[in-house]
């Protein structure tokens, strides 16, 4: 379990984190793919990533795309990559400007995709260029 400040203040059981699955109502479970051991006191994530992980939640919620957990590659840079309900991936830079990526989220899905749930991911981390497939 991560704090505000991302630091790490204590592992989660067995039952929390299947609980954190099965609920519809959540804070954001994020999980790191590399599986890099962390001590309590280490910080994870920067304050500023936080708060942008829930901002971006916030807007997710607004624009009813569910989701189930956000995939977090630390070795490779701090992407993040949200696994949707609806079956598609968003990857966002959670160090980077949250309400233009979010803005281009809902613009995408408005005005150039009828069907969201054919989507396999869309790209939201480089500024105004927004990639999907």
């Amino acid at each position: 379990m991560v704090d505000l400040e991302g630091i790490v203040v204590r592992a989660i059981t067995d039952e929390e984190h299947t609980t954190a699955l099965q609920s519809t109502k959540q804070l954001p479970l994020f999980i790191d793919l590399n599986n890099v051991p962390v001590d309590v006191g280490s910080q994870v994530l920067s304050a500023l990533e936080i708060e942008n992980a829930l901002q971006f939640y916030t807007h997710l919620e607004e624009a009813e795309i569910k989701s189930i957990q956000t995939e977090l590659d630390r070795l490779a840079g701090k992407w993040a990559k949200v696994q949707t309900e609806q079956g598609f991936d968003i990857l966002i830079d959670l160090a980077g400007d949250i309400e233009l990526q979010y803005s281009n989220l809902v613009t995408l899905l408005k005005d150039q995709i009828p069907n969201p749930s054919e989507l396999d991911y869309i790209d939201l981390r480089f500024g105004d260029k927004v990639y999907y497939k």
